[in-house]
């Protein structure tokens, strides 16, 4: 067993405190949202933690994310051919089929872009979890500057066309209107810009 410094109470103390400022930056990110005409497609935050003993590098959150659908009233019938996501990425993911590789906590917003548009029942069906971390596989973009774009051959449904995303380090969102300026802001806007242009 290796030491290291600090007590082990300062060790979870931190891990504490960095988890509750992700919860806080989640919700805030589901409140602009909400604002914008957008609800949460899950009501969890985490995925992938293991009780196995010999994984104890999945112990811990690694990542958390939101994934939204248009907001609809009942009776109210849409397609859906993009599906907004933001994500904090505390720590790299190692030993699992898309790995991350984070040197200092990220937060990661983008839009899983679909050939094809989907009812609200099959948009559900339609991601998985992991789908946050592409832009660690990501490629600069053709037209947006400062975000990725990601093709190829790993994704999880037919129906997914691509993914593009953007990172800002978590450390420079310090408040709700960082959250908005650095965050919310460019994940609309792009959307917006794109909807212009087709």
């Amino acid at each position: 067993m290796t030491t290291t410094k600090g007590t082990t109470r300062e060790l979870f103390d931190s891990l504490q405190n960095l988890y509750k400022q992700g919860q806080l930056l989640l919700m805030d990110a589901d409140k602009f949202m909400g604002e914008e005409g957008w609800t949460p497609m899950h009501y969890n935050a985490i995925a992938e933690l293991s009780y196995s003993m010999n994984v104890p590098h999945k112990w811990f959150t690694r990542w958390a994310m939101r994934f939204y659908m248009p907001a609809v009233t009942e009776g109210e019938r849409i397609l859906i051919n993009h599906v907004p996501f933001i994500s904090i990425h505390f720590a790299s993911d190692v030993k699992t089929g898309l790995e991350t590789d984070v040197d200092e906590p990220l937060v990661c917003a983008g839009w899983l872009i679909y050939k094809e548009p989907m009812t609200p029942k099959k948009a559900n069906l339609s991601y998985g979890y992991w789908m946050c971390k592409y832009w660690f596989l990501g490629e600069r973009h053709s037209r947006l500057e400062g975000w990725r774009e990601t093709t190829g051959s790993r994704w999880w449904h037919d129906n997914l066309k691509h993914v593009e995303s953007f990172a800002v380090a978590l450390y420079d969102i310090t408040s709700s209107e960082k959250l908005k300026q650095l965050v919310i802001e460019p994940l609309l806007a792009v959307q917006e810009k794109e909807r212009d242009i087709t």
